[in-house]
This record gives structure tokens, sequence and C-alpha cells, in this order.
């Protein structure tokens, strides 16, 4: 594997991802940190999405009885935070491991450090991530395999970000579209949709005839 080398580079805003992966700008060490904490809102969601309802995410007498003080998060749930840097690198995944070192209690914050260690001229890529809670200690390690935009893609990715990148809600042209008050395209289109202006004295039911 033909690798690229250069300094550790660290990201924490992750609007530029995008721009990063487009531009080429990714390499060998290329590191995102960023930092999300998991609330009782998110447990609910990630149980109604999976269908895991795992009592000792739920039950705080079953979490206790497994020996833990308070009920724990989703171990997927935490891993998924790769999934931001790799949905705004467009990161194409062919696969992923984790190893589940310490429990993640709701309301804990988990900091995740995202490191690309192999990448190469065909954008085969492996990253590794490492994840820690408030107190420095590491829950989880993981392990992603995939490939990188190169070519083509990148250059579909620079048209995208010249659009604004209306699909993308994490970048910046998306919250400049909805600052200007235009609507979110369908995911198909592309290209940006205005709401037609309504002529003066036109009721809502004869304007739609």
């Amino acid at each position: 594997m033909t690798r690229r080398t250069g300094p550790p580079q660290t990201s924490k805003a992750g609007r530029t991802w995008r721009r990063d992966a487009a531009e080429g700008r990714l390499r060998e060490a290329s590191t995102v940190r960023f930092r999300r904490v998991f609330t009782e809102r998110d447990l609910r969601a990630f149980g109604r999405l999976t269908r895991d309802y795992n009592p000792v995410h739920y039950e705080l007498r079953f979490a206790r009885h497994k020996g833990f003080p308070r009920r724990i998060c989703h171990g997927m749930l935490v891993g998924s935070m790769v999934c931001e840097p790799g949905g705004q690198w467009a990161w194409l995944a062919s696969g992923m491991s984790f190893r589940f070192l310490r429990p993640v209690y709701v309301g804990d914050a988990v900091t995740c450090e995202l490191t690309i260690r192999e990448l190469d001229a065909h954008g085969r890529a492996r990253a590794e991530a490492v994840f820690t809670n408030q107190r420095g200690e590491t829950v989880m390690r993981g392990e992603l395999t995939g490939r990188l935009p190169v070519g083509d893609d990148r250059c579909l990715l620079r048209r995208m970000l010249e659009q604004g990148d209306p699909t993308n809600p994490l970048g910046d042209g998306h919250r400049q579209t909805r600052r200007r008050g235009e609507r979110s395209p369908a995911a198909t289109g592309g290209s940006r949709v205005r709401r037609p202006a309504r002529r003066r004295g036109t009721s809502r039911t004869s304007a739609a005839r």
C-alpha cells in the first residue's frame, strides 16, 4: 500500500471535514477530535431505530443486577460517533470493529479521536478511533476500513460544495441556505428550492388552482 505521509492534523470544526475530503487534504495521520454528550433522548431514539431494548439500557434494577450503578448506553450508539466524520468525508465503509472497554452512562461526555492510519492513491484507507469519557478513561476503541473519495468523487463533492452542499445539514452551505429562508432540497435534486412568491390579494385556495 502506497502511503502518504505528513504531520498529524486535528480538526475540531466539523463543517470543514467535507471540504478537506473534496480538496484531497486527507492523508495518513490526519486526525479529527470531537465531543458528544449522550442523553436519555439519544437512548430512546436509538432503541426505536434499532429495536434494541436490552433492559440494561432502560431498567435501572436490571442494570444494577448486572453490576452497573446506572443504566448504560448502547455500545453501537457510542460507536456511531465515527459516522459523523465518515459521512462528511464521504467514506465508503467496508468494515468496522469495536472493543467495548468501559460502560458509558447517560449524561457522559465522550470524545472521539479518529485517525487515518493508512491511505493509498486509490482511496483505500484504514482508520482507528479512540473514545474517552469526561474523566479521561478510554471507554472504546474501533477500527474502520473503506475508501475515501478520489478523482471524479472529489470533483463531484466540490461541485456540491459550490452549490452550498444543500443536502448536508452539518455543512456551512446548509446553514446559509436556512438563514435565507430557503427550503431544503430533495435528496435526489441537488439544487436549492425556493418558495414561490404569492401574489397579493390571492387566497391560498385560489393560488393552488
